[in-house]
C-alpha cells in the first residue's frame, strides 16, 4: 500500500511472500527501480549491465539448445565453470526462455 512519508513523496510498497510485512524491498528489475531518497539526494545505482565474453555466451546457448530449463545444481556448475554467479546464469536462462517464447509467438502470427 503507498505510505506517504514526511517529505509528501509516495513510496510504492508491494511486499514479497517470501518476507515479512514490515520488510521493505526494491523491485529486483533494474528498470522498476526508482530512484530514491537516501539522506540528503544520495541516490542508489542500478546494477550495470553484464558482458559476458564470446565463450560463455558460445556455452550459454549450446547448453540452452539441449536444456530449456536447468536445475539449480546445473545452474550452479555451469556457473562455477564459466566463471559466473548463480544469479547470472539463471537471469540468463530466464531472459532466453522469454525471448524463445516472444520468437515463436512472432513467428506464429507471421504465419498467419
Amino acid at each position: 500500500s503507498p505510505a506517504s512519508s514526511s517529505s509528501g513523496t509516495l513510496i510504492q510498497y508491494t511486499p514479497d511472500s517470501a518476507t515479512s510485512p514490515t520488510a521493505e524491498r526494491p523491485s529486483s528489475h533494474p528498470s522498476f527501480q526508482k530512484a530514491r531518497e537516501e539522506g540528503e539526494g544520495v541516490v542508489k545505482k542500478a546494477k550495470s549491465r553484464t558482458a559476458f565474453s564470446q565463450q560463455q555466451l558460445q556455452t550459454l546457448h549450446q547448453r540452452f539448445q539441449s536444456q530449456k530449463y536447468l536445475s539449480p545444481q546445473q545452474i550452479r556448475e555451469l556457473a562455477a565453470a564459466l566463471g559466473l554467479t548463480y544469479k547470472q546464469v539463471k537471469t540468463w536462462f530466464q531472459n532466453q526462455r522469454m525471448k524463445f517464447k516472444r520468437c515463436q509467438k512472432e513467428s506464429q502470427w507471421v504465419e498467419k
